[in-house]
């Protein structure tokens, strides 16, 4: 939940503000009233600035940030589901010893389960889940550490220095 809000609350960085799109038809429309001459030389000068902007591109700094937090949040997902797939695995593994079936047919279907089981090396997966969220978390700290420097430079020294206080 964490991880969504950030991620819908930075995703913004990759897009054109609404303001300077404004602002350009603004200026556009005054540029094209025909009385640019009758204006003083700083609102001709702001207009042709407005003007002169080419096509939106997004700072390399929100593209890292959105890019770890997507990253982050698609192997927090991928974990999410590979947890839910072990479960289910598990819950049928469980299953073999059926109480009105042959004893036979117990030990086979526990048999075929348990080669399964090994065939797709379900242990490995189990054990890549804790991988899985480390990473996921890594990324999101990285892009969380990434964003206040982005924002404010005094709020990302006053961060970096709670940090140098932790440090052992």
């Amino acid at each position: 939940a964490i991880l969504t809000t950030c991620v819908v609350q930075t995703y913004q960085l990759l897009e054109a503000d609404g303001t300077d799109t404004t602002n350009q038809l603004l200026a556009w429309q005054i540029a094209s009233s025909g009385t640019n001459s009758m204006m003083p030389l700083v609102i001709n000068t702001t207009v042709a600035t407005l003007l002169d902007t080419g096509p939106f591109t997004p700072p390399m700094s929100a593209r890292w940030i959105n890019g770890l937090l997507f990253s982050s949040l698609i192997l927090s997902l991928a974990a999410a589901l590979l947890g839910i797939l072990v479960k289910q695995w598990i819950r049928e593994y469980l299953k073999w010893n059926a109480a009105l079936t042959a004893p036979r047919e117990n030990v086979l279907v526990r048999q075929i389960r348990f080669e399964a089981w090994n065939n797709w090396n379900v242990e490995a997966i189990i054990w890549s889940i804790p991988t899985l969220l480390r990473i996921a978390m890594t990324l999101f700290l990285v892009g969380v550490i990434i964003l206040p420097w982005t924002l404010d430079d005094v709020v990302a020294i006053y961060f970096h220095s709670l940090d140098q206080l932790f440090v052992f």
